[in-house]
């Protein structure tokens, strides 16, 4: 694919801005449209999705099909074509300003209830208007939907929906060459060639997709798992028995982020007898919008931290069941330490909250070594003795390398954010183990923003 210069000419009409992004499909630059003088989004992709004299054909037909969709949440195509010099197909849109859901996502973690209602209603009304022309998107992800913001007098974002119309053409791409382009995380099982693809297509996805909303995770265990192919995938996507979403939810330390009722939504959104699904993304999204909110957090106290998001970061990057290197510790030590910090910051306060306890849970499971550290706790006679095993073992820790350190305090820290607040009792038992074994330094890294005399934007309520 070539690459455009400041100030070059495409297609005859596109004056070349700047580039906007880079992806694996293709460019996307911002050009100034010689004959009407306005600001575009000009999408390229990779020459070989059009490499055959039907495909070539076919494409600006395709890349149009988002004209025929009667809705404000769907992007503007306004020109689309091959071009002759280069071969390079492209499609030139309205310039929107904003970000894609799955950047805001990444960014500030999992939406609220009501943003999510507030989104996917705009969602639902692109894919309503969409289905009811006889569209199916084939392709809906969070990187094709759009927050962008409003040019309106009310000043709200909208959500616009990307890349209608291309599915067809990079699938039929696909086959002819064989292979798969990209992961399929979003797609139903019919589009893996078991049947035919229509909007219970995109009623999959969106099922999906509200999940990652509102948990700020991906459904699928394989997404994450280091090693898992696109095979582990499609047989989890295809095969494996679909878990209820709030027992996914508790497993990815999100338990208590989704509505009640929301189980039975979610099933119906990823029946794999398309009969079985939602019929389309309308009648889908008068369910979900029937489900009540999520239970509140807690009423402010005296004393406590809250945050307004639920927890975007996850430090499970780091593997904390492995013998930490370089260090006079043993796995099982590493593994007994790290059970009881967790427990610690969990009850700091004096109490431990259902989301607490599904989150020491959550810790409990991954440990490589649970039954023998169960047996070491078992063997200690009393708490005096736990206290005291607790302080030897915050010494040894002192050999942990910084790396390893960090990742126990930001371990400590999710622990604390679990159920969405942080107390001045929690900060300080975090203080207090790092100062134990040495690793204030990386503690105080992790703490940025989150403890009191550091708010970085945190509101403390009272005292």
């Amino acid at each position: 694919m070539p690459h455009l210069d400041v100030d070059s000419i495409f297609a005859r009409d596109y004056q070349i801005i700047r580039k906007l992004a880079q992806g694996g499909m293709g460019a996307v630059y911002e050009a100034r449209q010689l004959s009407t003088g306005k600001q575009r989004a000009l999408k390229l992709m990779l020459p070989e999705l059009v490499d055959s004299p039907g495909l070539r054909e076919r494409f600006a037909e395709e890349a149009r099909v988002g004209s025929r969709i009667d809705s404000e949440h769907v992007v503007e195509v306004v020109g689309a074509g091959v071009d002759d010099e280069t071969s390079v197909p492209w499609l030139a849109m309205e310039l929107l300003r904003g970000e894609e859901l799955s950047k805001r996502i990444g960014r500030v973690g999992a939406l609220s209830w009501e943003e999510t209602l507030e989104f996917f209603g705009h969602l639902a009304h692109a894919m309503g208007a969409a289905h009811a022309a006889n569209v199916t998107h084939r392709d809906l992800k969070p990187e094709n939907l759009f927050i962008a913001e409003s040019k309106s007098t009310d000043g709200r974002p909208r959500l616009k929906v990307l890349d209608f119309g291309l599915a067809r053409v990079t699938a039929e791409a696909r086959t002819s060459r064989t292979s798969r382009a990209g992961t399929p995380g979003w797609w139903a099982p019919e589009q893996t060639g078991r049947g035919t693809v229509g909007p219970q297509a995109d009623v999959w996805a969106i099922g999906l997709i509200v999940f990652h909303a509102l948990t700020g995770r991906v459904f699928w265990r394989a997404w994450e798992e280091e090693g898992a192919t696109d095979a582990h995938l499609l047989r989890e996507m295809v095969h494996d028995p679909i878990p209820p979403a709030s027992s996914r939810a508790a497993e990815l330390g999100r338990a208590g982020t989704l509505p009640e009722g929301f189980d039975v939504w979610f099933a119906r959104s990823l029946e794999r007898d398309v009969t079985s699904r939602f019929a389309n993304a309308t009648i889908q999204f008068a369910g979900l919008r029937a489900l009540d909110a999520p239970l509140a957090p807690p009423a402010p106290e005296p004393g406590v931290v809250h945050h307004s998001d639920t927890v975007s970061e996850d430090p499970r990057g780091f593997d904390l069941t492995a013998a930490p290197e370089a260090s006079e510790m043993s796995e099982l030590e590493f593994n007994l330490l790290t059970f009881l910090c967790i427990s610690t910051i969990v009850s700091a306060d004096g109490k431990i909250t259902p989301a607490e306890q599904a989150y020491l849970n959550q810790i409990i499971r991954p440990l490589s070594k649970q039954r023998a550290v169960l047996e070491a706790l078992e063997a200690i006679p009393d708490d005096d003795g736990i206290a005291a095993e607790h302080t030897r073992l915050l010494h040894r820790a002192r050999s942990l390398g910084s790396r390893t350190k960090t990742a126990l305090a930001k371990w400590m820290l999710h622990a604390a954010k679990a159920d969405r607040k942080v107390t001045r009792e929690e900060i300080d038992a975090i203080r207090f183990m790092a100062n134990e074994m040495d690793a204030v330094p990386q503690a105080e890294r992790v703490l940025t923003g989150w403890a009191p005399d550091k708010l970085g934007g945190v509101v403390v309520r009272g005292g």
